[in-house]
């Protein structure tokens, strides 16, 4: 979950491993980008929201903003 500010632009998140390569299927080319102002946007990748396959695994997150700011991020690997 991010607050974001990209009205006038895009943030996408990855998800790498501890050697700074990106999980399949949580890469940057799988994220759903995300324009707009919002203080609680959920980011998913192709559709996939669920991270409890990553539970318990070290991971590096990389955000990438063009045009945009982030106030601030949650990760939850909660199963829904």
């Amino acid at each position: 979950v991010i607050n974001a500010n990209a009205r006038n632009g895009r943030v996408a998140v990855e998800i790498l491993d501890q050697t700074g390569h990106s999980l399949p299927g949580f890469s940057l080319t799988d994220c759903e980008q995300f324009s707009g102002d919002s203080v609680r946007h959920t980011v998913g990748w192709k559709g996939n929201l669920n991270l409890s396959r990553l539970k318990g695994q070290s991971v590096r997150l990389r955000f990438h903003l063009q045009n945009a700011k982030l106030y601030s991020f949650k990760v939850s690997a909660q199963e829904k």
